[in-house]
């Protein structure tokens, strides 16, 4: 009797350990697709300028938490408009229907303000979260990002928030 109430305890975790495992995690997408809505706000020649317009990134998932991104935006307003494409790793945490992430990107920004365009370097630091609809669709619920850029010799410090739909391709 005194065995079973000793042991008791180790039988019950260990018939219960069965039903607290998780269902197994869905096959990830080699490809993803985000497009959507971009909003910058920037630098500009006469103080600060609130841009609006479009962004899509195309990332390549190395593994469940691990991808490569190559992100294009291009955002307007009257008699100003910035371009870039920015290049480099994503990392995200898939917990269920969500995936926070985060990401560093860096590449060339194109910035035109009165006529004039000039090119220069571009920096992305920042992360958001997906929510996924289903195994092919994600909403993108928010991206944030501080954008730095270097073009003409000034240096500019932007914040972007982006909003969208993710695609997912072929999965692995």
């Amino acid at each position: 009797m005194r065995l079973l109430v000793l042991t008791l305890p180790l039988w019950i975790i260990v018939g219960y350990t069965p039903a607290l495992a998780q269902e197994p995690e869905p096959e990830l997408a080699k490809i993803e697709l985000f497009g959507g809505y971009a909003y910058l706000r920037a630098d500009a020649e006469h103080g600060r300028a609130n841009l609006n317009g479009w962004t899509i990134s195309v990332e390549g998932n190395l593994n469940r938490s691990i991808a490569l991104v190559a992100d294009f935006d291009g955002t307007y307003r009257s008699g100003q408009n910035s371009h870039s494409a920015l290049f480099g790793p994503k990392f995200t945490v898939r917990t269920g229907r969500f995936a926070p992430f985060v990401h560093a990107l860096a590449g060339v920004v194109r910035e035109a303000e009165e006529g004039h365009s000039n090119f220069g370097f571009g920096l992305g630091l920042g992360g958001g979260v997906d929510y996924d609809l289903s195994s092919r669709l994600s909403l993108r619920l928010a991206q944030l990002d501080y954008e730095y850029s270097r073009v003409d010799d000034l240096n500019h410090n932007n914040f972007r928030f982006a909003t969208g739909v993710v695609i997912k391709f072929e999965r692995k």
